[in-house]
């Protein structure tokens, strides 16, 4: 099978090249997040970006528009940026926009902060409102993570319809309710204006069904007949269950959500002189479990603290929460504009939030593993890896384990060829 990045894209994969570039440039992204009312959806925003820097808080609220884009876009943009306190906002739109319209946002969007800025997929970002932070990285690794970035989130997106398809085969059972009002915990959440809050829903969320991965794969295994080990290699290694490769990266989202919430949170202790207020954080932080507050500690003192969310994020969407050699880890400091140290640090955070029996990470020959990190990711991890250095086989970086990296990278083609199977030769099975 062979794919390529599609060069008409539809609205969700003009959407997703919107936001694997943004993340490409420095930005901390969460993307199509949903807001419902008993189950009614009221909006759903396509990406919110936080610069990785000292500005963390000075959000950006952007909506793709494959077509140009009009008055009507820029308002509707801006009653949610005021709705949902968001500093500024953007219209991301893919046709030109005609001078005298051009001339009247010129005028207009500054005064609302909403601004329109043309995105051509076929070009690296160039967007004035949305500047590129990282720009101390090669230009041709931001490149390669926004082109293998946006395989990304074509295969997120194909994992998630694939649970919303067996959920509705199986209407009413337990274990898909459970699945969603994790899902819709997860979205909710980033609503509440208050970081902490927002943790401590995501951890409600985790200490209502503790382990939901592992309840899904127990009930496919019951189903299918078989031990419950095999469901689990199967989604670690291979292109099966993308459901449950969904409610697997689900969780380790929300992982990395909750640090940057703690973030979230220690920026606006260090901006707030009120004593009643820092009471009332400490107060409502002491409701939070013991390791969330050592890790908030951790995080706040830390002066890569800006960083470490973008740097988690790039770990686990971008390199597969894998690691072969000390190249890798150059890169993803590089990409993140932090030295090596910044990234060990983020990775050694998980351990502190979350501290399980022999730590988060296992390692395997020349493979450093974070663990729970499904088969589609570590295949986007393995390709980034094959287009930025250029490798005609895995055996160049790991001889040892060189047939895991294949296998997936073949997962995660098997996952894309769905959607973007042609005939022109792009990214080819690895051997």
């Amino acid at each position: 099978m062979k794919i390529t990045l599609p060069t008409q894209p539809d609205g969700h994969q003009y959407e997703e090249a919107m936001a694997a570039a943004v993340r490409s440039i420095g930005y901390f992204t969460e993307t199509r997040t949903i807001l419902d009312h008993e189950g009614r959806e009221v909006l759903e925003l396509d990406v919110v970006a936080s610069p990785a820097t000292e500005a963390f808080a000075s959000k950006i609220l952007l909506d793709a528009k494959k077509s140009s884009a009009g008055f009507g876009d820029i308002f509707k943009i801006y009653g949610w940026r005021v709705f949902l306190k968001i500093p500024k906002g953007c219209i991301v739109h893919g046709v030109e926009t005609e001078a005298p319209a051009q001339a009247a946002f010129k005028e207009i969007c500054p005064k609302l902060e909403v601004y329109a800025e043309h995105f051509d997929i076929g070009k690296d970002v160039d967007m004035t409102s949305v500047p590129v932070l990282n720009a101390g990285a090669e230009e041709k690794l931001r490149h390669v993570a926004r082109l293998v970035g946006w395989y990304q989130l074509i295969a997120e997106r194909l994992c998630v319809r694939d649970f919303q398809d067996i959920k509705k085969k199986h209407h009413g059972e337990e274990m898909f309710a459970r699945i969603q009002k994790y899902r819709r915990a997860c979205h909710l959440a980033f609503f509440e204006s208050d970081p902490l809050k927002r943790a401590k829903l995501l951890y409600k969320a985790y200490m209502d069904d503790k382990h939901i991965s592992g309840a899904a794969v127990e009930w496919q295994a019951a189903k299918d007949g078989k031990d419950p080990k095999d469901i689990w290699e199967a989604i670690r290694d291979s292109a099966s269950y993308p459901w449950l490769q969904h409610v697997l990266s689900l969780e380790t989202k929300a992982r990395i959500f909750i640090i940057k919430n703690g973030l979230e949170a220690a920026l606006n202790d260090a901006a707030d002189d009120d004593k009643m207020e820092t009471f009332w954080k400490d107060f409502k932080l002491a409701l939070l479990p013991s390791n969330f507050q050592t890790g908030f500690e951790r995080l706040s003192a830390s002066k890569y603290k800006h960083s470490v969310p973008y740097i988690l994020q790039l770990y686990v969407e971008l390199f597969g929460g894998f690691f072969v050699d000390d190249l890798d880890r150059e890169h993803l400091a590089a990409l993140a504009g932090q030295p090596v140290e910044a990234v060990m640090e983020a990775l050694d955070l998980i351990d502190v939030f979350y501290p399980i029996n022999n730590g988060w990470h296992t390692t395997s020959r020349e493979l450093r593993l974070l663990k729970m990190v499904p088969a589609y990711l570590r295949g986007i991890g393995a390709y980034f890896r094959k287009s930025f250095r250029g490798l005609k086989s895995y055996s160049e970086i790991a001889p040892n384990m060189d047939w895991l990296v294949s296998k997936w990278h073949n997962a995660t083609l098997a996952i894309l060829g769905r959607e973007l199977a042609v005939t022109e030769e792009a990214l080819t099975p690895a051997k």
